[in-house]
């Protein structure tokens, strides 16, 4: 069990560190960083003044690397266009 903890917590730290490594292909000052549930969105454009396109992007490593439940809804509201913006 402390195993287990201890290689997701380092896949975390990997997971927060893939913007800064070398043909990661976003501007790091575009991405944030969520971990949960999905890792980032990306604000394409964001440094240069403009937002040019909105990714959500969650990173896999590994055989069995795969999206859970709340993940793959995610990605289905996202294709489904269910998206929207609100101020409060």
């Amino acid at each position: 069990r402390q195993r287990q903890m201890c290689i997701r917590d380092r896949g975390k730290i990997v997971e927060g560190l893939i913007p800064v490594m070398k043909g990661f292909g976003y501007e790091m000052e575009d991405c944030r960083f969520l971990a949960n549930p999905i890792d980032y969105i990306i604000f394409e454009g964001a440094t240069l003044g403009s937002i040019n396109h909105i990714t959500f992007m969650d990173i896999k490593a590994g055989k069995t690397a795969d999206l859970d439940t709340h993940q793959r809804k995610i990605r289905d509201a996202i294709k489904n266009n269910d998206v929207k913006f609100e101020v409060l």
